[in-house]
């Protein structure tokens, strides 16, 4: 099945509403000496909040973006092989961190204290965005959507219950690839790109759309996939038939 998708401007009215924000964190300078380095696990960053020292496995993703930003002074080459973040690295790090343990819940989430979030603790983590819609209009035969106007956004929503694990270096590299600009803001338009172009953000927020659209109409969730049509907002989705 293809469904013709047309967005029109008011629907990503709320595109450069922040829907996740950083918490304040100091921009401190540390040395190579403040870091414990008895720890021998691999591929580990380490940084501090709230004076406590935290060791996190990032991706090489985040990890060249963070380098690709901030100065090279910010990375701490450790006897042990890691990373020591210092000074406006460390506190972009941390500031998602806290974000993400405080405001989005994960610390109580995580109720088995195995430091991810699974199942039903999904229902308190506050990781999801919500949108409030109106005047969405589907044809009677599923052949055209039109997405008119986004009244609304709010972050930190709770999730529903999943079977996907996540664990607290996925989120943070999921910010960090989310932050684009660094200011340490996710708007409503980079929480659809995950880290990829704005047009794939228009993409994805359309498709998150499209299926609360059908789910209400038939209650089962579909898998879309979508391409723009003639290099504008409009796209031709098809029904992925697994």
């Amino acid at each position: 099945m293809s469904i013709l998708v047309n967005a029109v401007d008011t629907f990503y009215s709320t595109k450069n509403e922040a829907v996740f924000s950083a918490s304040k964190s100091e921009n401190i300078k540390r040395n190579v000496a403040d870091f414990n380095t008895d720890n021998n696990t691999k591929n580990s960053v380490y940084f501090f909040s709230d004076d406590k020292e935290i060791s996190l496995n990032l991706s090489n993703e985040s990890m060249e973006l963070l380098t690709n930003h901030f100065s090279a002074n910010d990375f701490l080459k450790l006897s042990n092989g890691n990373i020591g973040l210092s000074g406006k690295a460390a506190a972009f790090v941390e500031g998602w961190y806290k974000d993400i343990m405080i405001n989005r819940n994960f610390l109580n989430a995580d109720r088995d204290k195995n430091g991810r979030i699974e199942n039903n603790e999904h229902l308190s983590l506050k990781n999801s965005v919500e949108d409030v819609a109106k005047n969405q209009d589907l044809s009677k035969n599923f052949g055209a959507v039109v997405l008119r106007m986004t009244q609304s956004t709010t972050g930190y929503v709770e999730n529903t219950i999943s079977d996907k694990s996540l664990s607290i270096e996925a989120l943070i590299d999921e910010s960090i690839k989310s932050d684009r600009n660094f200011d340490g803001i996710i708007t409503r338009l980079e929480y659809s790109a995950k880290g990829g172009t704005d047009m794939q953000g228009y993409t994805n927020w359309a498709i998150d759309a499209l299926n609360d659209i059908l789910y209400d109409s038939d209650k089962a969730k579909n898998s879309f996939s979508c391409r723009s049509y003639k290099q504008n907002l409009a796209f031709v989705c098809r029904q992925n038939i697994k």
